[in-house]
């Protein structure tokens, strides 16, 4: 196995995705939400593989839930041998690349949020009647 090409653009989420693998992380979709504000994990995965050829290796998680369950996960890594091997060949500046755009990324943040809220706010303007969430999820209230 060899390491896969590095994402020309360090400030999306699909870099930082790979750069937190590059750190010998296993990530799971909850733990990518804070610390990669994403909740497509699995296609940002699919995209290193396919597009960016990472051997990126999926295995299964159990754990406890909030409601008394035990579910099971996916979680992702890359393979310590691939990750060395990246090092080698330079990664580690350009993870540090990623982690400096990903700083000044975040600190759009409030104005993107903004920004979000506006759309928002045209689109509900917009449609035909009340909210759905004044309305329930089958359209007759709580």
């Amino acid at each position: 196995m060899k390491p896969g090409t590095l994402p020309q653009r360090l400030d999306t989420v699909r870099a930082e995705v790979l750069a937190q693998l590059l750190g010998y992380n296993r990530l799971t979709g909850l733990n990518s939400v804070f610390a990669s504000n994403t909740t497509r994990l699995a296609a940002v995965v699919h995209v290193l593989i396919t597009e960016y050829l990472w051997p990126v290796k999926t295995s299964e998680k159990a754990v406890g839930t909030s409601d008394g369950r035990v579910a099971h996960v996916a979680e992702y890594f890359l393979p310590p041998e691939v990750v060395a091997q990246a090092m080698d060949q330079g990664a580690g500046d350009w993870v540090k690349g990623v982690e400096k755009a990903r700083r000044e990324r975040r600190k759009e943040a409030a104005e993107a949020k903004r920004q979000a809220d506006a759309i928002n706010k045209l689109s509900i303007a917009r449609r035909k009647g009340p909210p759905l969430g004044q309305l329930g999820f089958f359209g007759g209230g709580f």
